[in-house]
């Protein structure tokens, strides 16, 4: 990955955390969790590739999830670091 200013890191932990917070974001990532998670119920068992699909793509909105909260946890480090820098300094 490309190194960030500490100004981007924390815009970009501010842009995510709007995501996070979004009603209708949330709303997709639960609709699509259900809908693979049902499908992935009403396959037949020996219907490894269609299951292992579904299983897959439940994961890729958690992993989505994850990497947005992961934005969010660097901004608040960065965002630590700035701070005490600048207590130290005062």
């Amino acid at each position: 990955g490309s190194i960030m200013s500490n100004e981007e890191d924390i815009a970009r932990a501010h842009n995510a955390q709007a995501l996070l917070n979004n009603e209708l974001l949330q709303e997709a990532f639960q609709e699509l969790q259900v809908s693979y998670y049902t499908a992935w119920k009403n396959t037949k068992p020996e219907d490894t590739a269609t299951r292992e699909r579904l299983l897959l793509s439940v994961g890729i909105v958690d992993s989505v999830k994850r990497t947005l909260e992961g934005y969010v946890a660097q901004g608040v480090v960065t965002s630590a670091k700035i701070s005490s820098l600048y207590d130290n300094n005062n």
